[in-house]
């Protein structure tokens, strides 16, 4: 069975898509809409109505931090209660200068100032069922809505023209992330013991990375390679390159808007990872270095960098041809060939070198990574 699961929260909107089976689980697409949860409804009203008040008052509570405050509470009260009913009011006591304030709203008001909110809902759950690619064959079987802004019916009413199948609420909303969560956990931890049949999930990434690297000397030499978003948990991913001998290479695990499918995006680009790996010379114009990535269940990403050198003799005769090798034809090696020898070559050689790995930001939804030397 094929599932779409929408989160509605108080900070955003969060999508999946996932095919459950009897043994497990496996996320097909992940999206999110930032800033259209609870909170921004909220807001909404709290505008809403602080104009409303300077209006007729001729006072702005929104330069007072306390009247903004119990002012938010009675707009996110108000906003339960339109869940259930057509129209709603609230009154606050001495909110400004011993001022009483009341008010009141229809769903139809808060639907109509929701609307933009809504349109980009939509547009989530419209990318992340793209996203999914599903075979002809293939048919979303189900859609739940969780999340404590879930029960708003003008939501509902949008998953439903969006994905052309009602949302059912079969589940906790308050409760259910936290209990997955607390599932996820016990899953991965050798501490627990489930007394029922294996149950394995299959995660993929939320965003796309890319691998950077660059030599720090006399002839800059510099590349990437991307991380496709959607690929599943854990990962591991080799690429060999020709650089300059006796240089300082700088590799940098960053996320890319380019692997996320928006070569537009303007969010900018952070850095998740560093390592500093320092070639030695040899005599070799050029050395080869293997760069291996890997992400494990946590999302978090693992650098590791190595010189490559041949010890025999038949290995260093093909140590010399690997100076001749150019670079475009090392950059059409994969960057997800199986893990063992270097990319084009056998596995008679030996790693040798030195890698620092230096964490220079915190991996994406995880804690602060820490390098690797190898």
């Amino acid at each position: 069975r094929i599932v779409a699961f929408v989160d509605a929260g108080a900070s955003g909107v969060q999508v999946s898509v996932v095919r459950l089976s009897a043994g497990g689980l496996r996320l097909l697409a992940s999206g999110h809409a930032a800033d259209v949860g609870g909170d921004a409804m909220d807001t909404l009203l709290l505008r809403h109505f602080a104009a409303d008040i300077r209006e007729k008052h001729g006072l702005d509570p929104l330069l007072q931090p306390r009247a903004v405050q119990r002012l938010r509470q009675a707009c996110e009260r108000l906003r339960r209660v339109l869940s259930a009913n057509t129209d709603a009011s609230f009154s606050i006591d001495c909110l400004i200068n011993d001022l009483d304030v009341r008010g009141s709203l229809t769903r139809e008001m808060l639907e109509a100032m929701a609307e933009p909110l809504l349109c980009r809902i939509g547009a989530a759950c419209t990318e992340t069922m793209a996203e999914a690619r599903l075979l002809p064959e293939e048919v979303l079987h189900a859609v739940e809505l969780v999340g404590g802004c879930s029960r708003m019916p003008a939501l509902a009413e949008q998953v439903e023209r969006t994905f052309g199948i009602r949302p059912s609420r079969s589940l906790n909303a308050e409760e259910t992330v936290a209990r997955g969560a607390a599932l996820a956990a016990a899953l991965l931890s050798r501490s627990f013991k489930f007394k029922s049949a294996h149950f394995d999930i299959v995660d993929c990434l939320p965003r796309g990375l890319a691998v950077e690297w660059e030599a720090q000397g006399a002839d800059p030499h510099r590349g990437s390679f991307d991380i496709p978003r959607g690929s599943c948990l854990p990962l591991t991913c080799h690429q060999t390159i020709l650089l300059p001998a006796a240089a300082a290479v700088c590799v940098r695990v960053v996320t890319s808007p380019i692997a996320d499918g928006d070569a537009e995006a303007e969010d900018g680009i952070e850095g998740l990872l560093e390592a500093v790996v320092h070639l030695t010379g040899n005599g070799l114009a050029l050395r080869e270095l293997h760069i291996e990535v890997s992400i494990d269940l946590n999302h978090q990403p693992t650098i590791s960098a190595c010189e490559v050198e041949y010890e025999d003799e038949a290995g260093a005769e093909r140590g010399g041809e690997s100076v001749a090798r150019s670079d475009a034809a090392v950059a059409e090696s994969s960057p997800f060939d199986a893990p063992g020898s270097p990319v084009g070559r056998k596995a008679s050689g030996s790693f040798v070198g030195e890698a620092v790995g230096e964490a220079v930001g915190e991996a994406a939804g995880g804690d602060e990574s820490k390098g690797k030397r190898e």
